[in-house]
């Protein structure tokens, strides 16, 4: 495992430092992709979803999340508890109906 880690580190020891600021470009594009499309699609809450989106590319799973929270229209996180918490109600009282015989 350190010799594969080690040969990684001397191919990046190999670029120029153009191959690196692309690299860097590149990464920080990705990155911040869920920051983009919060602007452009007008976001109120692009400061949070800023500050949200720097750990969030640590961990997948939160960058994942932000994404969605981006892509779904909300105004603000009160409409957006209530509707994951009618999402839930409407689960239960489907659950407590009985079912029709056909």
């Amino acid at each position: 495992m350190t010799e594969g880690f080690s040969n990684m580190i001397e191919q990046v020891k190999s670029f120029s430092p153009l191959q690196l600021a692309i690299i860097g470009v590149i990464t920080l594009i990705i990155w911040f992709i869920p920051t983009f499309l919060g602007l452009i699609r007008n976001r109120k809450h692009i400061g949070k979803i800023f500050l949200l989106n720097i750990p969030a590319a640590f961990t997948f799973t939160s960058w994942f999340l932000l994404m969605g929270l981006v892509l779904i229209k909300f105004d603000s996180f009160a409409e957006l508890k209530d509707r994951f918490l009618k999402r839930g109600k409407n689960k239960d009282q489907k659950a407590d109906q009985p079912a029709m015989a056909e």
